[in-house]
């Protein structure tokens, strides 16, 4: 599997012949829709316009276990509850390649210990740091340990000092090797570290007219 950042929340999984968007607005890839496209919205979407290109794309914005050409992907509520709908997230559980791998969207709420347990085991955990926009140490800490994640990809928002000082402490707090900076990772089952590493990902510009053409 192959995944990329795009900025803010927005990732592309590339795995099992599909291509996963996590967190991004429909209309942004209205022109590469295709059948080998699906959306994981960690916030609920708007509906379609009628007629939309993008009207075939299969969206998941919400809980639930469900099945895409043979791979199981779970939706996982997460944040305190009485939120009202366009403001609830959703984690997602994607079991593909031999991997799982959770992308949890920005949240400064620790998820509760069900919703952890709903999520868990996960290979890889795309995980948001920083003040104001994700998890502080200690809870990106409690998160990776508790899914027993091997790879820990830390994402901030851009120019966020307290995010790259949250990615540091945490490879220092799990004893990572170093903070590998990258713009995309690529990985298998048999390529997964067996300690955890935690890996920070370089965002792409987000290019539509690069998309399109299926470049990196």
């Amino acid at each position: 599997m192959e995944i990329t950042w795009y900025g803010n929340a927005r990732f592309r999984l590339r795995a099992s012949g599909l291509t996963w968007w996590f967190d991004t607005a429909v209309h942004d890839i209205v022109e590469v829709a295709d059948r080998a496209t699906v959306v994981l919205s960690a916030r609920s979407l708007a509906q379609l316009p009628a007629g939309s290109p993008a009207a075939t794309i299969p969206v998941l914005d919400g809980p639930g276990e469900y099945e895409l050409r043979g791979i199981p992907v779970f939706g996982v509520r997460i944040g305190p509850p009485g939120q009202d709908r366009l403001a609830r997230q959703t984690a997602y559980v994607v079991v593909c390649d031999g991997l799982r791998i959770c992308f949890i969207g920005p949240t400064t709420a620790m998820p509760r210990p069900a919703d952890l347990g709903d999520m868990s085991p996960a290979d890889i955990v795309v995980l948001p740091v920083g003040t104001g926009f994700g998890l502080t140490v200690a809870d990106s800490q409690s998160v990776a340990r508790t899914l027993e994640a091997r790879i820990i990809i830390a994402y901030t928002a851009d120019g966020s000092a307290s995010g790259d000082d949250v990615i540091r402490r945490l490879c220092r707090e799990l004893e990572s090797d170093a903070e590998i900076v990258v713009r995309s990772v690529t990985m298998t089952g048999q390529t997964i570290p067996a300690v955890p590493r935690v890996l920070r990902l370089v965002s792409h510009e987000w290019l539509p007219d690069a998309v399109r053409s299926g470049n990196n």
